[in-house]
């Protein structure tokens, strides 16, 4: 939703007429139409969170409102199965469209599948690929943000002939005026808290670290998507004894978070599967040097011992030499403060803007 926001107010500014149509949701009450920075909102209320309820509500309210829109050109954030509802009647009726493609639950499903081969995951994995097939063969023109996902939807693709743009996602311009103070060895770790990201390696290498660095300390801080491994993670604080290293903060508000950027003196990732990782680019926006495993496009946007290092998932020993090797040498923490933050114009939403405008352009002249 953040860089549905980022996108749509610059283009607000940039004096373009911007409508947002949120997909169903059963967490508010109503239908709300709302004015947010110059951009239209609606948001429809599911009465339950269930296929066949979100389904009827795109079908009756959402396309129907969309059609009346008339838009010149749309834009899909969403590749949900039920979004496929959308697809098709902006086929019928001869709108452009483009599709934002990530590949995450794919990519999510099939790791499921090799940590557990059960018939579900199995199921779960097949329908995933499914689904995104069936959007790339209804879609011509696709935007992704890494070249690694680029690579994947055309080998994913077969002989459907797709045209993929590579357009990172950008960042809140607050990014940009933080500084870099560290207060003390903090180590932060942004994103959804969910077994992709993997924060159970975080703990690992926590542990390992405060015998060398007995002051260290590890902010988690993130979306609650799975609450089963939220709590493993508390059982495992509390079962290698971290609570004084290792702190937890679901769901924070985004000045709250702004203030842990700030403060802490690395940006750590463990993640199994990564597109672009947001949280990165907005870590390196403030100036925080970056340590992460080294998987998916992780790869195509750091550079090794520049502004950031690198090791394999799961190589824990790795991950504590390169955070030690940093936090014991200030003027090269620096050094790839500084660099990261001169990185991190690309990610300002006032240039991604330009590379969609000219794709929407393209597209309204494609036939």
């Amino acid at each position: 939703e953040g860089s549905v926001y980022g996108e749509a107010k610059t283009l607000v500014e940039k004096g373009h007429k911007v409508i947002v149509l949120d997909m169903p949701r059963s967490i508010i009450d109503k239908d709300y139409h709302e004015m947010v920075d110059g951009i239209e909102v609606y948001r429809f209320f599911c009465a339950e969170d269930s296929l066949k309820q979100q389904k009827k509500v795109i079908r009756k309210r959402l396309i129907p409102l969309m059609l009346s829109c008339d838009p010149s050109i749309c834009h899909l954030h969403v590749t949900q199965h039920h979004s496929l509802q959308v697809v098709s009647a902006l086929r019928r009726h001869k709108i452009k469209y483009l599709v934002e493609i990530h590949g995450l639950p794919r990519k999510e499903a099939k790791q499921a599948f090799r940590k557990q081969k059960t018939l579900p995951k199995l199921f779960a994995w097949w329908y995933e690929c499914f689904r995104e097939f069936v959007f790339v063969r209804n879609t011509h023109l696709v935007v992704t943000d890494t070249d690694y996902e680029k690579q994947a939807l055309r080998k994913f693709a077969f002989r459907h002939k797709l045209d993929i743009h590579v357009i990172h996602q950008g960042i809140h311009d607050d990014f940009y005026q933080q500084d870099y103070h560290p207060q003390d060895n903090t180590l932060l770790a942004v994103g959804t808290i969910a077994p992709r990201k993997d924060q159970l390696m975080m703990l690992d290498v926590v542990d390992k670290l405060r015998k060398d660095i007995p002051d260290i300390k590890l902010s988690i801080v993130g979306g609650l998507v799975d609450l089963d491994y939220y709590k493993k993670l508390q059982t495992r604080i509390v079962r290698k004894d971290l609570a004084r290293h290792v702190s937890l903060h679901p769901d924070v508000h985004a000045i709250e978070l702004l203030k842990q950027y700030s403060r802490s003196r690395l940006f750590m990732l463990c993640a199994s599967e990564e597109s672009q990782c947001v949280a990165m680019a907005e870590a390196m926006a403030v100036g925080l040097p970056v340590v992460s495993t080294k998987v998916g496009g992780i790869k195509h946007l750091l550079s090794e011992g520049d502004n950031g290092f690198l090791c394999a998932h799961g190589d824990v020993k790795a991950m504590v030499k390169h955070i030690k090797n940093l936090l014991q040498h200030p003027d090269l923490c620096q050094q790839m403060s500084e660099r990261n933050k001169k990185d991190a114009e690309k990610y300002r939403w006032s240039s991604i803007v330009e590379k969609y405008i000219k794709l929407y352009a393209k597209a309204m002249k494609d036939k």
